[in-house]
């Protein structure tokens, strides 16, 4: 069994865009873990924008959302017995401000102006053929997620993060990579980079190899907007074949929000480093998301909302005795039992901290 996991604090704020992360309990189906986060979100008034869903395949196959916001459920399996490890949700304060897109019957993204900028939220792409090649379902995905965001008045070159779940990632991953790269060759990124993003294993409930959601967004003044963060302790990924950005950071709404990407135990070289080794992978990547944070001001007191994860289930007690020693046991994650993008790599996590401000750590009061 693996060590208990505390549960979030429920984090809201008055405007823009907030988040939550809702652990599951071991004896809770998939049904009523969705009838708590429905209820959750009626009780405080909240509208959901996205949420990203971890549980058995066999819990979350055919599986009714009940939730009016899109939704990437997919086989992150718990580390302990129940059916369901959890979630991650962005939600906003209100559902008069949010427009939602919808494509085969269900919400594929959501639309929220929140005065500096307009965001789009979206999950739930995938793959529409199973039989398909690989690399044809994940350029299918693309194309898909493409036309949803043209419904929403958007475009690729206003994305500034992403979730990549692959099935099977060790056997294609590489691949993959080639089909992003050259999609992404073809925008120039409103942000001026390429979007901060997790890709680890995952396997969903409709057989498909690929699963996507991520975020959008289109400034309305100077005072908004993204940039690239990039980490101390580690290489650009793209050094390496990956197509990503280490972190980014995004201002709207009187909040500056840095999403940091999936970060596992890689070097400033680009080499995994503490192979086989649990505890020294955890308390290296945990440096290296320490140090992106402080670079613009933020710790882990900001953090709102992380998912955790682990090569191995079993593993999760050596996280959370880090944690404890470290004066972090109320970190709000998500813990889910996965292959990371790398056979030798352990631990993954990804973190999002948020500040309410009024200037940046550069002094001025935008991004420009």
């Amino acid at each position: 069994m693996c060590a208990t996991v505390i549960q979030a604090p429920d984090i809201r704020v008055r405007s823009g865009i907030s988040s939550k992360v809702v652990v599951a309990r071991t004896d809770e189906s998939a049904g009523d873990f969705l009838v708590r986060v429905s209820a959750s979100l009626a009780a405080s008034g909240e509208s959901g924008l996205l949420m990203l869903l971890f549980g058995k395949s066999e819990a979350l196959q055919g599986l009714e959302f009940g939730l009016d916001c899109p939704v990437l459920a997919l086989e992150g399996r718990p580390c302990h017995r129940g059916p369901v490890a959890g979630a991650t949700l962005y939600t906003c304060a209100s559902s008069k401000s949010v427009r939602r897109i919808r494509q085969g019957g269900r919400v594929v993204a959501a639309v929220y102006d929140g005065g500096e900028a307009r965001h789009c939220l979206f999950g739930g792409f995938g793959g529409v053929d199973p039989a398909a090649p690989r690399e044809v379902q994940a350029a299918g995905t693309l194309a898909a997620l493409e036309e949803a965001l043209g419904q929403a008045g958007f475009t690729i070159a206003d994305i500034v993060r992403t979730w990549f779940y692959n099935e099977n990632i060790l056997d294609w991953y590489a691949e993959f990579n080639r089909v992003r790269t050259v999609f992404y060759r073809q925008q120039a990124f409103r942000s001026g980079s390429m979007p901060a993003s997790t890709g680890v294993g995952g396997r969903h409930p409709g057989g498909v190899a690929l699963g996507m959601a991520g975020w959008a967004l289109q400034p309305h003044r100077d005072s908004a907007g993204a940039r690239e963060v990039f980490s101390p302790l580690q290489c650009p990924a793209p050094q390496y074949g990956s197509s990503f950005s280490r972190a980014v950071e995004i201002l709207a709404s009187g909040s500056r929000r840095v999403s940091v990407s999936g970060t596992a135990s890689i070097a400033l070289n680009g080499e995994s480093i503490w192979q086989d080794d649990i505890a020294r992978q955890i308390e290296w990547t945990m440096a290296v998301i320490g140090a992106i944070l402080a670079s613009r001001g933020l710790g882990w007191n900001e953090v709102d909302r992380a998912i955790a994860y682990l090569k191995h289930g079993s593993d999760l007690p050596v996280f959370t005795n880090w944690l404890q020693q470290n004066g972090l046991a109320s970190l709000p994650f998500v813990p889910v039992q996965g292959d990371i993008c790398r056979d030798n790599l352990l631990f993954e996590l990804e973190v999002d901290a948020r500040v309410q401000v009024t200037k940046n750590p550069d002094g001025g009061g935008g991004l420009r």
